[in-house]
């Protein structure tokens, strides 16, 4: 049986999502791909149910192969069929040993699903574990710059500013050199308002990308979330079927165990990321009543110069 386990590289892969129209085609194509590999797997886990339950029933070997026959799309089933003849109770009889056909059926299933199907679950959990790993690093790398000494810097040369042309906008005339002076003060009036202009900007592109960890990480997590769960189902299946202690069982025990642990990490990226949008936008608003205090003192001063000029 061949099967990519699609719900298994559920998973963020660096796609970029470019809008919300994307997002959405791509998550249903990824579901519906799922959905259809899951079957084939719910499939090879209920003929192994179904071939295992005839063993208590069927007491020759043609039963048993005809039986067989009827799940024959499965490899695994065509290589217990292969040595059917090793299923008696001695050499000179047909009659079968339940025994020894419920011990290769057993092996024949989990070394199947182990070639097949085990250690593609597994690399696939792991390279979501890898992918979560990546993403912490790349979260933490986002190291927010130092805003505060710039905008303390920039708040006490509008105190200056205001304490410089606030004397003279109350006068009725004045000097060349009081002139002189609000023109200074216009000129570090735009200054200010070029530093604030850059940090601004350098901040909504930060602002941009930590919106962006976010919303991949959330991603990430839903798309874990629903691997954890179809692997949880497959893993209650597997265990049904081979044994808890079985080689196939273990691996699907851990590929879910696993990819639930990506989930988790998806998540606090996507907090942590989330922390950073709080905090850059806090600093935007700081910006903003500086800008209008900016704009403000400048309109005061135009004004002054326009009725002098």
């Amino acid at each position: 049986m061949t099967c990519n386990l699609s719900w298994l590289t559920l998973l963020k892969d660096g796609t970029e999502f470019n809008d919300q129209s994307s997002i959405i085609f791509n998550l249903w194509d990824k579901y519906h791909n799922s959905t259809k590999d899951f079957n084939q797997v719910n499939d090879l886990c209920q003929s192994y149910i179904q071939i295992k339950q005839s063993l208590h029933t069927t007491k020759t070997l043609e039963d048993l192969e005809e039986i067989c026959k009827q799940h024959g799309s499965h490899k695994w089933v065509e290589e217990f069929i292969k040595n059917i003849a090793n299923y008696t109770t001695d050499s000179k009889s047909s009659e079968l040993d339940f025994n020894k056909a419920h011990a290769n059926l057993t092996a024949c299933f989990d070394r199947s699903f182990w070639n097949s199907i085990g250690i593609q679950m597994l690399f696939y959990s792991l390279h979501a574990l890898f992918q979560s790993y990546r993403a912490w690093n790349l979260i933490n790398s986002f190291h927010l710059p130092s805003y505060e000494n710039q905008l303390t810097r920039l708040r006490e040369k509008l105190d200056e500013c205001s304490f410089m042309c606030t004397p003279l906008l109350e006068l009725q005339t004045l000097t060349n050199e009081q002139v002189r002076r609000l023109q200074r003060v216009q000129e570090l009036l735009r200054d200010v308002k070029d530093s604030l202009q850059f940090i601004f900007d350098d901040i909504k592109n930060k602002l941009i990308q930590a919106q962006k960890y976010r919303s991949n990480s959330y991603i990430s997590a839903f798309m874990n979330f629903l691997s954890t769960i179809l692997n949880a189902v497959l893993w209650q299946k597997i265990s049904t079927a081979s044994a808890e202690h079985s080689r196939s069982s273990l691996t699907t025990g851990a590929s879910t165990i696993i990819q639930a642990t990506s989930t988790l990490d998806d998540i606090v990226h996507a907090r942590k990321a989330g922390d950073f949008i709080v905090t850059l936008e806090d600093t935007i608003e700081i910006i903003k009543d500086l800008e209008v205090r900016q704009r403000r003192l400048s309109i005061q001063i135009n004004a002054k110069l326009t009725e002098i000029f």
